[in-house]
């Protein structure tokens, strides 16, 4: 008897502690008491029970209310639930750099995990560092850094309610020297006969320069001494003409840059850059636009191809012959002429002289049309034709441009009565120096070999 009363009793107190907890919990969870409602829903299971008096469970809901307002702390916030105080970063930094490798510390003020947005510069930032744990301090590592380089890194942060923010823009900078490699290159005083290639390393280097008409190079020059700043002067070529280039660089350790290849194209030689001029074409066909000033006829040799300051208007050509004479003021040698029309009113019939002395005259053809040069546009957009003739070789101080009365002209509208001309050019023939000759005549001769082994 008294064995069955102590087992039943025993029984009694094993079913009490788990009711009333469970009903504590459940109590609680109806008052809904803001944010600590969250920390009694992480109560373990031991300590939950069911309701067996309504009194009992409201004194117990009460008191674990109570418990839980004067000792939060035993009751942490779980996922999901943001802790009070305000979100935002304390502190966001690299505090160890090695070559390879750092550490970025971040410190919030409420637990979270987030990212690092990593890169070396603000353009490539696509790597990506991953801080999973929940907590108000992070140390993140970022791997596979490039030696002695800059780098820029961005945290994002997310609370456990979801709530993200981020930090502005950090940057730092691994230990070491950076590999070499050349960040400008610019073509300087630009010539008809080469111009000045400069080029900028970051960190010092020795170079070496290829350049030539082709990919085949022919002419190198190679640094004695490491810098930063290099240049070489280029004065052996032919005006009009691209020019291909190639830099490599060495380091002192014997890093080697990435090759850096471009071209330039040098500037014209035009002989005729300025040159007095006289002749008809002395017309202002729309004074509302075009000014008078400078003179209408010296924009024939301005070296400018604008509507409004560089175009020349002859007079009719059905009532008169029109015509253009330009003087080098002394001796050169020409090989090619080139004139640009305007497309909306040229002539279909043009001749091109030249003397030595103005009064014994050299014709080059007199069937000249303008609309047999190719086609492009004005420094305003204007369509124009470039014509070019191509003279042989003769020494000559003037030049002469005729348009023979009564001859066919091009006209985009019926009251046009005159043709347009914004330029006339001289170029004198290709002169190679001695070692650029050298080299192609090299050339002609490998590949002349090559066809007799090929037969």
């Amino acid at each position: 008897m008294d064995s069955h009363k102590r087992h039943k009793s025993h029984r009694k107190i094993k079913n009490f502690v788990p009711s009333v907890l469970f009903v504590a919990k459940n109590a609680v969870l109806l008052c809904q008491p803001d944010k600590h409602l969250a920390r009694i829903k992480t109560l373990p299971p031991y300590v939950l029970f069911v309701t067996f008096e309504p009194f009992v469970s409201f004194v117990l809901r009460g008191l674990v209310i109570l418990f839980c307002l004067i000792c939060p702390q035993f009751f942490p916030c779980p996922p999901g639930v943001a802790a009070a105080g305000p979100f935002e970063f304390v502190d966001a930094r690299a505090i160890s750099v090695d070559t390879h490798a750092a550490v970025v510390e971040w410190v919030t003020t409420v637990p979270t995990n987030g990212r690092i947005d990593y890169g070396e510069n603000l353009r490539d930032a696509n790597r990506v560092a991953l801080a999973i744990d929940v907590d108000t301090t992070h140390r993140t590592a970022l791997f596979g850094l490039r030696e002695g380089e800059d780098h820029v890194f961005r945290v994002f942060a997310s609370d456990t309610s979801g709530r993200q923010i981020r930090t502005n823009w950090g940057a730092f900078r691994t230990l070491g020297v950076p590999a070499p490699r050349i960040e400008r290159v610019d073509v300087q005083e630009l010539s008809w006969r080469g111009g000045r290639v400069v080029w900028v390393s970051n960190i010092p280097v020795k170079g070496f320069f290829e350049c030539g008409y082709d990919t085949g190079y022919g002419y190198s020059k190679k640094e004695s001494a490491y810098g930063t700043i290099h240049d070489v002067d280029l004065d052996r070529f032919s005006p009009r003409k691209t020019i291909h280039y190639r830099i490599t660089a060495t380091d002192h350790r014997g890093k080697s840059t990435p090759p850096h290849l471009s071209s330039f194209r040098t500037a014209e030689h035009n002989l005729a850059a300025g040159a007095a001029v006289r002749g008809t074409f002395v017309r202002n066909p729309d004074a509302s636009y075009i000014t008078d000033s400078p003179p209408i006829l010296t924009r024939v040799t301005d070296g400018t191809t604008s509507y409004f300051k560089g175009m020349a208007t002859s007079g009719d050509p059905a009532k008169e012959e029109q015509w253009v004479e330009i003087d080098f003021g002394r001796i050169h040698d020409v090989s090619e002429i080139l004139t640009f029309w305007r497309r909306l009113a040229y002539p279909k019939k043009f001749s091109l002289s030249g003397s030595l002395d103005g009064e014994r005259w050299y014709e080059f053809g007199d069937t000249h049309t303008a609309d047999s040069g190719a086609g492009s546009l004005s420094e305003t957009g204007d369509p124009i034709y470039i014509h070019t003739a191509a003279i042989g070789q003769y020494a000559l101080r003037y030049i002469r441009l005729h348009i023979p009365r009564g001859a066919p002209i091009h006209k985009k509208f019926d009251n046009y009565n005159f043709v347009q001309l914004f330029e006339l050019k001289a170029y004198p023939p290709e002169i190679e120096d001695g070692f650029m000759r050298m080299l192609r005549d090299g050339r002609e001769r490998g590949r002349k070999g090559d066809g007799e082994k090929g037969r």
